[in-house]
């Protein structure tokens, strides 16, 4: 991964509601926050909650513009000052409901999971290919 980070980075942005208003678009690259991380994402996988979410049934109070992507891996290019766990370079797995670790599916809604900030990152399975990274849930 070259170390020189471009000014600005395309994604799939929803502005409102509805499939159809699901573009591609260019934005800024964010910096990271004190407790925050800059991921190059490499792969996603959307899923169902992508689709209600997107639809308005799922967190219809969502604040948008909202990029779909409950699962994703990637690299981090870039860490805040206050970050421990991660360093440039480091393959990550997205995880958008940090504290389910086992058990019953926590009720419909309650985490927001907005891609732009993820609710946690985990390590990558060395094991598995990019492509397949962003498929597995770290619940399972």
């Amino acid at each position: 991964m070259s170390s020189v980070i471009p000014k600005t980075m395309s994604r799939w942005e929803l502005s409102r509601f509805g499939l159809a208003n699901l573009a591609a678009v260019k934005r800024p690259v964010p910096q990271p926050g004190p407790r925050e991380l800059l991921v190059k994402v490499s792969a996603v996988s959307l899923n169902y909650r992508d689709k209600l979410i997107a639809e308005g049934v799922m967190l219809p109070e969502l604040t948008l513009p909202h990029v779909p992507a409950s699962d994703a891996v990637g690299e981090v290019v870039a860490e805040g000052d206050e970050v421990r766990r991660f360093a440039p370079g480091a393959r990550v797995v997205s995880h958008f409901i940090t504290d389910w670790i086992e058990g019953p599916v926590p009720p419909l809604g309650r985490v927001p999971g907005d891609s732009r900030r993820w609710g946690g990152l985990w390590r990558h399975p060395r094991r598995a290919p990019t492509r397949r990274a962003g498929r597995i849930h770290p619940a399972a």
